[in-house]
C-alpha cells in the first residue's frame, strides 16, 4: 500500500520518493527520469530563471552535468507534511560537491572543486514533482572558482540581453 494515494507502492514515504528519483536523475545520470518524475506542466524556480515543462528542466540538468560533470548531491535532511489527497509538500537540504571541468553558466572551465549547499521546497502531486523552489549558494560556487561575485552578476546579465532585456530577480518569468 502507498504511504498516499496516488504514489507508487515502492515508496516508503516522501523521503524515499524524493531521494531516489534525486539518485536516479543525478547519480545515475538518468535524465530520461525527469519525464516520469516531473509533471508534464512542472514549474522550476530557480536562481538562473525560471523553467516551465519537462523539456526545460531537462535542459538546465544537461547544461549543469555539461559544466560540472562529476556533479553528485548529498541528501542531510528532508522534511515533509500531506498538503491533500493526493499531494505532499517537502523541504530539504543538499550538500553538493563538483569539478567546474565544463563551460556553462559558471562561465569556462577550471578544473576546480566546488562544494556547496542547495535547498529545494518540491510540492509532489501524485508520483511527480510538480513545482519546485531551489536555491544554491552561489557565493560558495563563485568563491569556490574565483569568481568575482559582481563580475558574475554583470557577465549574467549581459548573457540575457543587459538590463532592459534580464529577467528580474525573483519575478514570474
Amino acid at each position: 500500500m502507498p504511504f498516499l494515494p496516488g504514489f507508487d507502492e515502492r515508496w516508503r514515504d516522501a523521503p524515499d520518493f524524493i531521494d531516489c528519483t534525486l539518485r536516479e536523475i543525478w547519480t545515475d545520470r538518468r535524465l530520461d527520469r525527469i519525464a516520469k518524475v516531473y509533471a508534464g506542466d512542472a514549474v522550476v524556480h530557480a536562481g538562473p530563471g525560471l523553467l516551465r515543462g519537462r523539456d526545460a528542466i531537462r535542459a538546465e540538468a544537461q547544461s549543469r552535468l555539461s559544466a560540472m560533470p562529476d556533479i553528485a548531491f548529498f541528501p542531510e535532511e528532508t522534511i515533509w507534511a500531506q498538503s491533500g489527497y493526493k499531494s505532499v509538500l517537502a523541504a530539504r537540504r543538499l550538500w553538493c560537491r563538483a569539478t567546474h571541468d565544463g563551460p556553462g553558466l559558471y562561465g569556462a572551465p577550471t578544473g576546480r572543486d566546488i562544494s556547496h549547499r542547495v535547498m529545494t521546497d518540491l510540492w509532489c502531486r501524485g508520483n511527480e514533482i510538480a513545482e519546485e523552489w531551489r536555491v544554491a549558494d552561489t557565493l560558495a560556487i563563485l568563491n569556490a572558482l574565483g569568481e568575482p561575485p559582481d563580475d558574475w552578476a554583470r557577465r549574467s546579465v549581459a548573457a540575457q540581453g543587459g538590463p532592459e532585456r534580464c529577467a528580474p530577480p525573483l519575478s514570474p518569468e
